[in-house]
């Protein structure tokens, strides 16, 4: 009984580590603008573990998704069908406020 229980647990601990080696390769293997994208649309969605994976990743990449903004929004508009419109115009200079949503943020400008 003893034994059987002790080789549950063993099977179980593998096969957490091979689903969280999954997970690490799947982060690993997404894009710039997809992992940012992820990070900034879905937060709410994923779990805290897969979240921290996507976070680690990025600071293994030295990443800032503020810098590729247009990449996230062509990005979004690719799998969502959402035009990037009303979001990013490529004439606005950094001084004027924007009509849109801020893509990092998620907010209306004040």
């Amino acid at each position: 009984m003893c034994s059987r229980a002790f080789g549950f647990f063993i099977l179980a601990f593998l096969l957490n580590g091979c689903a969280s080696l999954m997970l690490e390769s799947q982060v690993e293997a997404q894009s710039n603008a997809s992992l940012c994208y992820s990070m900034v649309y879905k937060k709410k969605s994923l779990s805290n573990h897969y979240f921290k994976l996507m976070v680690n990743e990025a600071l293994t990449r030295d990443l800032n998704c503020k810098l590729i903004a247009k990449d996230i929004l062509d990005f979004r508009q690719k799998i969502t069908g959402i035009s990037n419109n009303n979001f990013y115009s490529s004439n606005s200079s950094p001084t004027e406020p924007s009509d849109g949503i801020n893509p990092i943020t998620a907010r209306a400008p004040k």
